[in-house]
């Protein structure tokens, strides 16, 4: 294989590719026209504003309270019992 035809079989695989390259650079770096990095932005801006997942963020928070006043009662019911007990076996 010559330089000529190795450079024509180079030449077949990136003229396709060209185009491309410059659409994607256009839809990245703005003209005139929305494209991918706006809607990736109208996306992600639609996420955070979803009621349901607002709903869902503040009723893990309530869950991580609850979980918290678990704990601490459960430490507290413990306590009593280990405290009830030494005192129960301390007496005279």
């Amino acid at each position: 294989m010559t330089t000529d035809e190795k450079v024509d079989k180079i030449l077949e695989i990136v003229l396709p590719l060209v185009p491309m390259v410059q659409s994607h650079d256009q839809t990245l770096y703005g003209n005139g026209q929305p494209g991918l990095k706006e809607e990736v932005a109208l996306t992600m801006q639609r996420q955070n504003d979803c009621p349901a997942r607002k709903a869902v963020t503040a009723e893990g928070k309530r869950l991580n309270l609850a979980y918290a006043a678990l704990v601490v009662a459960v430490i507290s019911c413990i306590a009593s019992a280990v405290f009830g007990a030494v005192s129960f076996f301390t007496q005279k």
